[in-house]
């Protein structure tokens, strides 16, 4: 359970980036636009390939101890 909170804290920058991003996104300027979209891959693409590490590391120590 521990390990939870700390994937809750851990992420909770990352949320506040997309957050923003998508706050980018619905303005008129093109450029803001694309600086959005940016963000949110980026930042979505960042926490994805921690949840994986941890989920590959998770199953690693489950496979050696068994």
């Amino acid at each position: 359970m521990d390990r939870v909170f700390a994937l809750l804290r851990a992420f909770r920058f990352p949320v506040v980036y997309i957050i923003m991003g998508l706050y980018l996104i619905q303005k008129e300027d093109r450029l803001a636009k694309i600086i959005g979209y940016a963000n949110i891959i980026f930042w979505f693409g960042l926490m994805t390939t921690g949840v994986v590490k941890i989920i590959y590391d998770h199953i690693k120590k489950n496979k050696t101890t068994a």
